[in-house]
């Protein structure tokens, strides 16, 4: 399959997905089918970061439309909050994944390259992130432009990224195995592998549990980390259980992508204004956003 059918095929699912999280009563398969949306579009994002012919301006459009998704989340979050009071939040934004994972490519392939700034660089950008994830925590307000997650997506910060630096972890395995199938196979079965494990088995809870009943404020701190930074959740589930499998923890589902990813030609297919995907994004979430709201 070309990147523009693999694109198209991944948008389909990813409306499915959002349409089961935001209205009401939908049938827990939209869920299931939604998981294989995400893996999908990282794998064709790490082949439009390896093909592009600017980098640097790849970087910037994906940071200029995360800005902008956020500012249209928030946005539409105030007109809900104040005539629907509808519960849910439209917190993810795609593009900051993206983003925080090309950045985290960079850094791979300067240290693959022995790059002789590669520990400066390094250093910097930890010390921008710590500095950054600190004055934003405490010093949000209720502003439009100072919102937590505007003001996280203007730092660059990797706080409150869908899907943590786990799954940005999974975009750089995608980009250093994606010229080998097999390789390519192996490291995503085994990524899914470990993900259902560490969330069916409660490995985060467990582990910041027993920090915190030695040492109180670090283990609020872990709790913190797994949750924002990390994007695992320090919350209970109910265990490796059936149950669990498919109607609590079923982010392992997203194993079943990996046909649609393997089949993948190289090709860029039919060509379309790669502009629709970054516009359809926002306005799409939006739209769901709103009919679940007043549906609700």
């Amino acid at each position: 399959m070309s990147s523009a059918k693999i694109k198209w095929l991944a948008l389909i699912l990813m409306i499915v997905d959002h349409i089961y999280y935001y209205i009401p009563n939908m049938p827990i398969i939209f869920a299931w089918i939604g998981r294989i949306s995400f893996p999908l579009f990282l794998f064709i994002m790490v082949w439009g970061f390896y093909y592009t012919k600017s980098k640097k301006v790849y970087l910037i459009r994906l940071y200029i439309f995360s800005l902008f998704a956020n500012l249209i989340f928030t946005l539409t979050e105030r007109h809900v909050d104040i005539n629907y009071n509808y519960g849910k939040s439209l917190n993810p934004n795609i593009f900051r994944t993206y983003f925080t994972t090309c950045v985290f490519i960079l850094f791979v392939e300067l240290y693959k390259k022995n790059d002789k700034d590669f520990s400066k660089y390094l250093s910097l950008y930890i010390c921008w992130q710590i500095t950054m994830i600190v004055i934003f925590q405490n010093f949000c307000g209720d502003g439009l432009f100072n919102n937590l997650q505007f003001l996280n997506a203007l730092g660059g910060t990797v706080a409150y990224v869908e899907g943590g630096l786990t799954f940005v972890l999974l975009g750089v395995i995608f980009y250093f195995s994606k010229d080998n199938k097999k390789l390519l196979a192996f490291n995503y079965i085994f990524f899914c592998f470990i993900y259902m494990n560490i969330t069916l088995r409660n490995f985060v809870p467990r582990f910041t549990r027993i920090i915190e009943n030695k040492v109180d404020v670090i283990g609020e701190l872990l709790r913190a980390l797994f949750e924002y930074i990390l994007g695992l959740s320090p919350r209970s589930t109910t265990g490796f259980s059936f149950e669990s499998l498919l109607f609590n923890e079923y982010q392992w589902m997203m194993i079943f992508a990996l046909p649609i990813i393997l089949s993948y030609n190289n090709k860029q297919g039919r060509k379309y204004n790669k502009y629709i995907f970054y516009i359809f994004y926002p306005m799409h979430l939006c739209i769901i956003y709103l009919i679940g709201a007043m549906m609700s």
